[in-house]
């Protein structure tokens, strides 16, 4: 009994999360690697949300500015994308928009490191990534590669070391890390560590899930305060949120079905119905 309850409560905070940002209606600056951009705009369109995808250096700064929400990846770097997440990355720090930060292949190049560096130092609200993204930013170990196992998440609880390095960081940058994996990892500014259960296999199987997530951290930080215990609950929120969403598509898998059936289910899952 106790652990439906717990369920439904996880349920409803969901659902309220997602009434939160239908109803803001949210313009989310998202600057994500081409690859994923589609996807991302159709995700945070079902959520009723308003994505402004804008990589121009001259103009990134201004359209941060009449954003709620910023969203970044170092995923797919080039000079004149970087210019414009430095720029919107200071404005949305002048500013105090939320942003939200993806540590996409952090150790394959050192133009990662260095890029990654110079958007922190801006106070990100969020910082996600991947285990292995996650401790090598923390020099932790980890080879900060996009590619990690999906059980990598939670063998780290049983590494006292490990995540008390990312506890660390957490503190001393006052950010919310998210580990992301089977099962996600989200350590608040305080250094208190929470676990996040569900979702399915197969959104490992479909491409950009990461940006997706990345920039409803965005959309839905817009909904709430900046205090940090607003922001850690909204953070946690979001994980449960995109989880479900997980979830509900695979219920709707066939036999015959794949991986664009699971997208169309997993898109269908994310639509706001008022």
């Amino acid at each position: 009994m106790t652990s439906e309850l717990i369920f439904d409560s996880m349920k409803d905070s969901g659902v309220e999360l997602a009434r939160r940002i239908a109803k803001k209606h949210p313009l989310v600056h998202c600057i994500v690697p081409a690859v994923s951009a589609s996807r991302v705009a159709n995700l945070l369109t079902a959520c009723n949300a308003s994505p402004i995808m804008s990589d121009y250096p001259s103009e990134s700064g201004q359209v941060t500015k009449r954003a709620q929400a910023l969203a970044l990846s170092l995923g797919m770097p080039s000079s004149h994308k970087t210019a414009a997440m430095q720029a919107s990355a200071v404005h949305a720090s002048n500013q105090k928009i939320p942003f939200v930060l993806d540590l996409t292949g952090i150790g394959v190049s050192d133009i990662r490191q260095s890029i990654a560096n110079s958007l922190i130092y801006c106070h990100p609200a969020v910082i996600k990534g991947n285990l292995s993204e996650l401790s090598f930013l923390c020099h932790a170990g980890g080879s900060g590669t996009i590619d990690a196992d999906l059980e990598d998440a939670e063998q780290a609880l049983c590494d006292k070391e490990l995540i008390n390095s990312l506890k660390q960081y957490a503190i001393k940058k006052q950010t919310i890390l998210v580990c992301t994996g089977k099962t996600d990892l989200l350590i608040s500014q305080d250094g208190n560590l929470f676990t996040i259960y569900g979702g399915s296999e197969w959104m490992s199987r479909i491409s950009g899930t990461g940006c997706m997530l990345n920039t409803l951290f965005a959309a839905a930080l817009s909904t709430c305060g900046s205090e940090p215990d607003e922001r850690i609950e909204t953070t946690r929120q979001t994980l449960e949120l995109f989880k479900s969403w997980g979830e509900k598509a695979e219920k709707r898998m066939k036999p015959e079905d794949g991986c664009g059936s699971y997208w169309t289910y997993f898109l269908d899952a994310a639509t706001w119905k008022d």
